[in-house]
């Protein structure tokens, strides 16, 4: 009797069935397994049950996984130890949900992966407090992936934190806030990068498949913010899910596509979506331009295959 297939957390929506290659598809799969036990360890390791199902909470909130999911095809490019791209993509799991948890507090939206968000359970101060704590979980387990993970993950909390500075005080007087916005995309950017730099480390990749990888995180995750907040701006069912009064937008500490939409203002309407679809277009060329120097394996056609889910998310 043949074995039934569990689905794969998230593949469906960033990566078309047809494009996997069978065995990529059961080691990708196997190794989320991984990266959720990893995740479930984490809020274990919690002494106080209360504080436990707080910062699980989001963790439980199963998302489509795709950073973890992009350290492991990182992974793919070496012959070393799988183990350690599931705890990379374990890492860059727990420092997405711990920006997760100061977003929400800071844009006071009250539903994340269309559960309350943990703000709106618990409120500010628990959830400030529950993404220090998933922040300290990331960087105790990057401890026992090297240097260089500590390292990368050193600097992608730096410039989350910058990007999210750069959405609070807006653009510099005579800046262009079109290209500010662009660069508040870079805390996206940064977790992708960590994300497939760390897991290809893990695996032994040679050091110039590890930069490449990382320079196409960079651009895959900014042409990936920035179509998501195409999409708040622009989908009529998207901005229901998130929905807030416009009155909370004013004074600067709505929502981030409240920003895109301050950031666009200046343009009319429809030139400020062409623009920011040029620049989505732009960013995933530059990304299969790098995808061209990596070698021709099923894992770099899946990073492919993404690149083209967020042309559609755009579209």
């Amino acid at each position: 009797m043949t074995e039934a297939k569990a689905p794969v957390p998230g593949f469906s929506m960033v990566i078309p069935p047809a494009v996997f290659d069978p065995e990529l598809e059961r080691r990708l799969g196997r190794g989320l397994g991984r990266v959720e036990a990893r995740l479930e360890a984490c809020t274990a390791r919690v002494a106080d049950p209360r504080m436990a199902e707080i910062v699980g909470h989001l963790l439980a909130a199963e998302g489509e996984r795709l950073r973890p999911l992009l350290a492991l095809l990182g992974g793919e490019f070496g012959s070393g130890r799988a183990e350690g791209a599931v705890d990379a993509g374990a890492v860059a799991e727990l420092v997405h949900a711990a920006s997760l948890h100061h977003d929400d507090v800071m844009d006071g939206a009250p539903v994340r992966h269309g559960v309350p968000s943990v703000n709106a359970l618990w409120g500010n101060r628990l959830a400030v407090l529950a993404g220090d704590w998933l922040l300290g979980q990331a960087a105790r387990i990057a401890v026992g992936l090297g240097p260089e993970a500590v390292r990368l993950h050193a600097r992608t909390a730096e410039r989350l934190v910058l990007g999210r500075c750069r959405k609070v005080t807006g653009s510099r007087p005579g800046a262009d806030p079109f290209e500010h916005h662009v660069e508040a995309a870079g805390k996206t950017a940064a977790l992708f990068s960590m994300a497939l730099s760390v897991g290809a480390l893990q695996s032994g990749a040679p050091r110039y498949v590890v930069c490449d990888l990382g320079e196409f995180g960079e651009r895959l995750g900014t042409a990936f913010q920035m179509s998501d907040d195409l999409s708040d701006v622009t989908s009529p069912s998207s901005l229901l899910d998130r929905a807030q009064p416009r009155a909370r937008w004013a004074d600067g500490d709505g929502p981030d596509w409240a920003g895109v939409e301050r950031a666009l203002e200046p343009l009319p309407a429809s030139l400020a979506v062409a623009r920011t679809r040029r620049a989505v277009d732009g960013c995933l060329a530059r990304a299969r331009d790098v995808l061209e120097r990596l070698p021709d394996i099923p894992a770099r056609e899946a990073l492919g295959s993404i690149c083209d889910s967020v042309t559609t998310r755009a579209a």
